[in-house]
């Protein structure tokens, strides 16, 4: 038990917050005007991440780099920065951080000089062993320049034994585990890879004869290029020569797409598995009210995420549908921001009950998720006591219950985490909960579940301090 502890202190000790990054990335090859189109196109991926973005060119004999904090349309948008980025080739990111360092160093694309010439790399999503492979590493000699996981992926493909650089990054991607897309940029190529799970998005457009890596096809849309297909799960593309050549080195597994793209990451107009992110939020919305017998005068969605499936749900009850909370627009995307405090700060400056259209109504409150309508609850629940309101909380689709190790950094603190997920706290509210697909069987066996894991975990260090084990050793 004490080598247990002892083993499980270590890797707590040994885990960092810092390397968790969920972006967007763009790259396109051989066009006029490339890091122009490479802007537009994060400028439509602008909602994946707000704290800096980068490009970085090729014109076929050096590379050249821009990164910056803030938004794209605040730095890439005056024709002195753009015409450094020469080249027909570039490739770009947007960055959101979790809870990473915020510096200049950890802003993508990521360039590297290898033995088979240059690399840049934009990287989209979790490495979960980048801790280990970062060790193995530093231990063999590497040096670190940056925080961000993204490093570990070029470091393995420049100490990669293999000639050619495509043959790199097989090896390299074969070492890392997780959820990903990579868009790279070499001297001669253009290269895309999606982990071998599909747990991040990454498409391919077409633009007249040159081809488009995007993290969502809206990029593709405000460039003006053609939606050709997504990348499977495991697949690397090679394009060269307005060529593009298909790589699957991984095994086939069945793929399992994040559902946070579904229902809130992703754009409304981004097309997945075949239909835009709208119609599968309003579906969603349709599904809950079937499996729902509330009664109310209007249907409420909480913004801007819970739009589509508060119109699918008012539509197939047949309620009228209002827009009962303002948002601010220019407020940014409160999720993303890298700290709780300031997401929870944010909803306050973002969103403001309508009282007019609200007023003595009982309502169907919309929300993504449960976690963010916490925040929300705090916020307008005054509001709705003194207006006589009487809400409803309906949730589509899902219930957090910890942070995903393949996307999503959204762990909260313990006792953060209890108030999100026990409905006896929204109850003492005066709200009424549901969730798509989860009955109240399960939320109060999941809430079992968890109380029997604190228990089990009191009585084992009870039962170790009982043995004399001193836990801060």
């Amino acid at each position: 038990m004490k080598k247990l502890i002892k083993t499980l202190k270590k890797k707590l000790n040994n885990f960092n917050p810092k390397l968790k990054e969920e972006c967007g990335v763009f790259g396109i090859s051989d066009t006029k005007d490339a890091a122009a189109l490479t802007a537009l196109g994060l400028h439509a991926l602008q909602h994946r991440g707000q704290e800096g973005c980068g490009i970085v060119s090729f014109d076929g004999s050096h590379y050249f780099s821009e990164k910056r904090f803030g938004l794209v349309g605040d730095n890439f948008n005056k024709e002195k920065i753009l015409s450094r980025l020469r080249g027909n080739y570039a490739i770009g990111h947007n960055r959101y951080s979790t809870t990473g360092e915020n510096t200049l160093r950890n802003l993508q694309p990521f360039f590297a000089d290898t033995n088979a010439g240059g690399i840049g790399v934009a990287h989209n999503g979790n490495l979960t062993n980048s801790i280990s492979l970062r060790k193995k590493l530093v231990d063999e000699g590497a040096i670190f320049y940056t925080t961000s996981d993204t490093e570990t992926i070029v470091q393995l493909i420049a100490r990669s034994k293999r000639k050619k650089t495509i043959d790199k990054i097989v090896d390299a991607v074969f070492q890392i585990q997780g959820g990903y897309s990579l868009v790279m940029l070499t001297q001669t190529s253009l290269i895309g890879v999606r982990d071998p799970y599909g747990i991040r998005p990454l498409v391919i457009g077409k633009l007249n004869n040159s081809y488009v890596l995007s993290s969502e096809t809206c990029a593709l849309d405000i460039i003006g290029a053609k939606f050709v297909r997504e990348v499977d799960n495991g697949e690397i593309v090679l394009i060269e020569d307005n060529k593009i050549k298909s790589i699957k080195p991984f095994p086939t597994r069945k793929i399992r797409p994040c559902v946070f793209e579904y229902i809130y990451f992703s754009r409304p107009d981004s097309i997945l598995s075949g239909k835009s992110a709208y119609e599968h939020r309003k579906n969603l919305g349709k599904e809950l009210a079937k499996e729902n017998d509330l009664k109310a005068d209007i249907v409420v969605p909480v913004p801007d995420s819970g739009n589509a499936a508060a119109l699918g749900f008012a539509q197939y009850l047949d309620i009228n549908f209002e827009l009962g909370l303002t948002r601010n627009h220019y407020v940014g995307r409160t999720f993303i921001e890298p700290i709780q405090k300031i997401r929870s700060l944010g909803v306050k400056l973002k969103l403001n009950a309508n009282q007019s259209t609200i007023k003595n109504k009982k309502i169907i409150l919309v929300s993504f998720t449960f976690a963010l309508f916490g925040f929300l609850i705090g916020i307008v629940s005054k509001d709705f006591e003194q207006m006589s309101i009487i809400p409803s909380l309906v949730i589509t689709p899902m219930v957090f219950l910890g942070g995903s190790l393949y996307s999503l950094d959204m762990l909260p603190e313990f006792w953060q985490m209890i108030t999100y997920f026990n409905p006896v706290v929204y109850l003492i509210n005066g709200l009424r909960y549901s969730f798509y697909g989860i009955s109240d069987f399960n939320i109060w066996l999941s809430v079992g579940l968890m109380v029997l894991f604190l228990t089990i975990c009191i009585f084992t260090v009870s039962a170790l301090l009982k043995k004399g084990y001193n836990i801060k050793n």
